[in-house]
């Protein structure tokens, strides 16, 4: 059965686009990175793995709640116990995807801005503490009984009417904003250390030069598109949230759809940025599938002839 809401049936098929494309990418990348897992203990590794089984999560609910949707487009009404599973599993892994990549991002500040090697345990607290603010919530959501469909009734939410409605939200519209704030912080922050980088180095050789030069041209256009698509997903819903919350309006189907399948989309979007934030990831995975490897985010060296080059991340 077809949804009869035409915005219920183009969400769908954007959600069964969203999940079909990036299960394969994730599923991909995640492979490659096996080997990594095993050989390498470095610190941002371990946390782009956990990235990945999170969009990995997001993208296996995106088919399953659409092919319920099409089988009955009522189901989220109909079964509430599905409905608080959908709201704690598929509401969670897409905001939890959003947080996490924030966290991997101020990793990449604190190892190449700061040259600062954080604990382990200090980035998987984080992790796991966002994760327990949203879960925590849910789950008294769930007791409480205060989680219901949207209007389009696509996803599930806690009812923004009650108090732990307004709690969640509040949580999340937070941490949304941290984390775009956090992106866009850590990455101006690299691009700087790179420009300084550039203008600190004392070169004579014209073809070093030109090396150099078309490095750290390199390096800005793979901060620029990391920053850019992170913004482009996530930044819509931010600003719906934080617009009703000053303004108390709802908003309407369209923009619904338009904010939806947005934040949706980080799985794929996630998979593009993780390749440029990490270079190990991004070689082992162009060996195995592409058979091509490229250089992503630059980190300050020093060579053998003292002059500071550009050692990709």
């Amino acid at each position: 059965m077809i949804p009869d809401n035409p915005y219920t049936l183009a969400l769908d098929i954007v959600n069964l686009f969203i999940g079909a494309v990036g299960l394969p990418i994730t599923l991909l990348i995640g492979i490659s990175m096996l080997p990594l897992l095993k050989s390498n203990q470095t610190t941002n590794i371990r946390l782009v793995f956990v990235v990945l089984i999170i969009d990995l999560v997001t993208c296996v609910t995106l088919i399953l709640e659409t092919i319920a949707s099409f089988i009955r487009p009522d189901y989220l009404t109909a079964y509430p116990a599905l409905c608080n599973l959908a709201h704690l599993v598929a509401g969670g892994s897409t905001f939890c995807s959003i947080w996490f990549l924030a966290i991997v991002s101020f990793e990449r500040y604190c190892h190449i801005v700061l040259e600062k090697r954080v604990k382990n345990f200090v980035w998987y607290g984080l992790m796991t503490l966002v994760s327990l603010m949203y879960i925590g919530v849910s789950i008294y959501s769930m007791i409480a009984n205060s989680i219901k469909t949207n209007l389009l009734g696509v996803y599930c939410f806690v009812s923004a009417e009650l108090t732990e409605g307004k709690v969640l939200f509040y949580i999340v519209t937070i941490l949304n904003l941290t984390s775009i704030l956090t992106v866009i912080f850590s990455y101006v922050s690299i691009a700087l250390v790179t420009l300084k980088m550039k203008k600190r180095a004392k070169m004579t050789n014209p073809e070093q030069i030109k090396d150099f030069n078309n490095a750290i041209t390199v390096a800005f256009l793979k901060i620029f598109v990391i920053v850019v698509f992170y913004l482009i997903t996530n930044c819509c819903e931010t600003y719906l949230q934080i617009y009703e919350i000053i303004t108390g309006n709802t908003r309407s189907d369209l923009v619904d759809v338009i904010s939806t399948s947005l934040i949706n989309s980080n799985p794929i979007v996630n998979s593009i940025l993780l390749l440029l934030i990490n270079k190990e990831v991004g070689v082992r995975f162009y060996d195995k599938f592409l058979y091509k490897e490229i250089e992503l985010v630059p980190q300050i060296t020093t060579g053998n002839n003292g002059v500071n080059t550009p050692r990709y991340i």
